[in-house]
């Protein structure tokens, strides 16, 4: 590979790390004022969306009550969102490591 060929790789990475971690801080944003009022429901997708305190998965799952409290399928499928995102992000983050970046 050339110098310049290996700059623009460099380069793209960069820049797609950076676009990945500014999509997942949007992704969260939206789950916290989704969120901000609903209590134990709220600590749930926090440990999900690996967000704040409560980061990591708890094996938790939504009641029927917190069911109630917000449209279930739209919360689900940001978090699948937010994972499919941090994923991304671990991977980009790890390719950024491999070159010394």
């Amino acid at each position: 590979m050339t110098d310049d060929a290996t700059r623009r790789e460099k380069a793209d990475l960069l820049l797609e790390h950076k676009e990945t971690g500014d999509h997942l801080r949007v992704l969260r944003d939206k789950g916290i004022a989704t969120f901000s009022a609903l209590g134990e429901a709220k600590e749930i997708f926090y440990s999900r969306a690996g967000i704040g305190h409560y980061q990591g998965t708890v094996g938790k799952v939504f009641s029927d009550k917190h069911r109630d409290a917000f449209n279930y399928e739209a919360v689900a499928q940001l978090l699948a969102e937010i994972e499919k995102c941090s994923a991304k992000l671990k991977k980009l983050t790890e390719r950024k490591a491999a070159l010394n970046l």
